[in-house]
């Protein structure tokens, strides 16, 4: 697999400068053509997201600045970036609803719902909330993609490998252990998730909405986790219909 790099805070400095110089903007179509990139990775590049090593060079080299100057060296400062889907730095609009979400998240509530039809920012606002909360423990599942396993078990397996547990084939086959192991985990750490297309995952027809759970499984771990006395965790969903399994009042 080809190297990944990002820049660091003081190297976007120096490049802030070169392309000023050049009378670009931040995103300027010249830049990511003549680099042989595209705007989206133009976007990371500005976000200090980790980019191919080829790509990093020409970016720089395009501008006129040598890339080991630019270069982030620190591995802590990198991770802590987040790659969102769909949210950027210029992302503006409905302040107003971010502050309510991210207070709502902030406090006492454990599971909140962004429901609306396709295409209205759902997956932008939570990635905007994601990142005014700025939690060290984040987690993102995408379940518009089908190239992994959405079912209870095989998503909770992810998880809690990815957190350090490991697994034996039976943990694996016995769905109840897993939901077990993974409220546990969830009531004792601070993990911030935030799992979009939710719908993807549900069942129904036109007339009433794609509104239960394919696996059942999803439903019992949500109402165990919004039953346990305690829980550190929170978790943000996005979807086009509302989950019955999930009480109203965390729409």
């Amino acid at each position: 697999m080809a190297a990944s790099i990002a820049a660091s805070k003081q190297g976007l400095e120096i490049i802030d400068m070169a392309r000023k110089k050049k009378g670009w903007n931040k995103y300027e179509s010249a830049w990511y053509d003549m680099a042989i990139t595209s705007r989206a990775t133009l976007k990371r590049f500005w976000r200090q997201i980790a980019i191919q090593q080829e790509t990093f060079i020409n970016i720089c080299k395009t501008v006129g600045v040598n890339w080991e100057e630019i270069v982030d060296n620190n591995p802590l400062s990198r991770s802590k970036k987040k790659d969102f889907f769909a949210y950027d730095d210029d992302w503006v609009g409905r302040e107003k609803l971010v502050v309510e979400l991210t207070e709502k998240i902030q406090g006492n509530c454990r599971v909140a719902i962004i429901v609306g039809i396709a295409g209205i920012g759902k997956t932008a606002l939570a990635e905007k909330v994601v990142s005014e909360l700025d939690w060290n423990k984040f987690h993102q599942e995408n379940f518009e993609s089908d190239l992994q396993g959405s079912d209870f078990a095989s998503v909770a397996s992810r998880w809690l490998e990815k957190w350090g547990d490991r697994l034996q084939e039976e943990d694996r086959r016995d769905t109840q252990r897993l939901l077990n192991r993974l409220v546990k985990r969830l009531q004792d750490n601070e993990y911030l998730i935030l799992i979009d297309s939710v719908e993807n995952i549900m069942e129904g027809n036109e007339e009433k909405g794609k509104n239960n759970f394919r696996d059942e499984w999803w439903g019992k771990f949500f109402e165990s986790l919004l039953a346990s006395e305690s829980c550190q965790s929170r978790i943000i969903l996005t979807s086009q219909d509302f989950p019955h399994q999930i009480p109203e009042r965390y729409k």
